[in-house]
C-alpha cells in the first residue's frame, strides 16, 4: 500500500520481537504519512530521519577539519 515515491528498504525486528523497523527512502515526508495512515488502527508510528553513513561522513568530513591544527 505505499504510495509511488515511498520505496520499501528492509525489515528488522527485535530479538524479543516487540517492535519492527522498516526503513523507507522518500523526498517527501507525506508520503510516509500517507502509507501510516492505511495501518493506524492497527500499529504506532515513529518516524526517524536516518542517513547513510557514507552520506553522514561527507556531510561531518569538512567540520573536523578545523580541528587538523591538534594534529600537528
Amino acid at each position: 500500500m505505499a504510495p509511488d515515491g515511498l520505496a520499501y528498504v528492509e525489515s528488522w525486528a527485535e530479538t524479543n520481537l516487540e517492535r519492527c523497523f522498516q526503513p523507507m527512502e522518500c523526498g517527501d515526508v507525506r508520503l510516509l504519512e500517507q502509507w501510516a495512515g492505511h495501518w493506524w488502527d492497527l500499529v504506532d508510528f515513529e518516524f526517524v530521519p536516518v542517513r547513510r553513513s557514507k552520506g553522514a561522513k561527507e556531510i561531518i568530513t569538512p567540520e573536523l577539519s578545523i580541528y587538523d591544527f591538534l594534529r600537528d
